[in-house]
């Protein structure tokens, strides 16, 4: 409610849903209340030294010393553990892409201004390629028969194809013609234990902004239940 118009604008203007974009802050920082503990140039400095992937974060140390030159003050350069800055945990070669002022303050402030931090990740989402009114996965029911090979990301056919070959939606829904053309793969994250889904561009999008299924799930499902909602149809066991 405090963000109302906030949220509606990134929508209108960027054409992610502000849910999606509320989910993600509060799985980076609890809304902005988990305070970052480390200090940026020194985390991606270790990581350039000693981590597993030198020449990536080697990269993003330069970044880092690009902030300092053009007058970030290190001070607020908080992070992770892993270099991601600010209230939506950007690294600071996305922040030179994505970054906007979006309080129109002059400054570009993604650890400070929440419309900052919220837009940001609203446009890196939309940089990566996500697709406007478009849901980010479909529970599914997959009939017995269904082979389980299929389940992986390269296996894409359109929702229609994958509806003639028995999977339906989860809740009994019709899906309208917009979204039966939606290119997907089938995604079952406890095999025949748990929900499935169909999983279109938008979900590989927000797997873009953090590598991980399960961060896809948490972040994907809290913003439908605030957008009203409710839990999985199939449980998970």
């Amino acid at each position: 409610a405090k963000y109302k118009e906030t949220l509606a604008r990134i929508e209108r203007e960027l054409g992610v849903p502000g849910d999606v974009v509320l989910a993600i802050w509060a799985r980076e920082t609890d809304y902005g209340r988990y305070k970052l503990p480390y200090d940026v140039v020194r985390v991606l400095a270790t990581q350039a030294w000693t981590g597993k992937r030198k020449d990536f974060f080697r990269n993003e140390f330069l970044y880092s010393l690009k902030m300092l030159q053009n007058g970030t003050p290190r001070s607020i350069m908080r992070s992770s553990w892993g270099g991601a800055m600010g209230m939506t945990q950007f690294l600071p070669s996305e922040l030179y892409k994505y970054a906007t002022d979006f309080d129109h303050d002059g400054k570009v402030d993604i650890w400070n201004s929440v419309p900052d931090a919220l837009a940001s990740a609203a446009k890196q989402l939309a940089g990566k390629g996500w697709q406007r009114g478009q849901p980010w996965a479909i529970e599914v029911r997959l009939p017995r028969s269904f082979d389980c090979t299929l389940a992986e990301p390269s296996a894409v056919s359109p929702v229609g194809v994958w509806l003639k070959l028995g999977v339906v939606p989860a809740d009994g829904r019709k899906l309208p013609p917009e979204q039966l053309a939606m290119e997907a793969s089938v995604l079952m994250p406890e095999g025949s234990y748990g929900p499935a889904f169909l999983t279109p561009k938008n979900y590989y999008v927000i797997k873009e902004y953090n590598f991980s299924d399960l961060y896809v799930l948490f972040v994907g499902h809290l913003s439908d239940l605030i957008g009203g909602g409710g839990p999985f149809v199939t449980p998970w066991s």
